[in-house]
């Protein structure tokens, strides 16, 4: 019985962490997975040429971390084979029928030629 309990706190707990989390969007094209993914805020300071090969979107109210929803993101752009990742967007909508705000971030994935 006792390790019943465990295995079930343990799911729980999963389940927690899990729905916590921002839920990530990708529209693009997939290639071997990358170890290091440069980080942008402006494409003006890239000095290679490369290609956007998509773009990425998160979906999360405001209970988050600005810093969670960036690693996120970087791990999703590895997953996919970016060389690069540049932010591009932020938003904050107040929603009319809820308490909270929505945080809306965007990025374009890049890979250099």
């Amino acid at each position: 019985m006792i390790g019943f309990r465990k295995i079930l706190f343990a799911l729980i707990a999963a389940f927690l962490l899990s729905s916590c989390s921002p839920t990530i969007y990708y529209l693009g094209e997939e290639y071997g997975r990358t170890r290091m993914v440069q980080v942008f805020y402006d494409e003006q300071h890239i000095n290679e040429p490369y290609t956007v090969i998509g773009r990425l979107a998160n979906d999360q109210k405001k209970q988050y971390e600005p810093e969670q929803i960036k690693k996120q993101m970087i791990r999703k752009a590895k997953k996919v084979g970016a060389d690069a990742l540049v932010f591009s967007d932020l938003t904050v909508d107040r929603l009319q029928h809820e308490r909270e705000d929505r945080v809306i971030v965007k990025a374009k994935l890049i890979k250099f030629h």
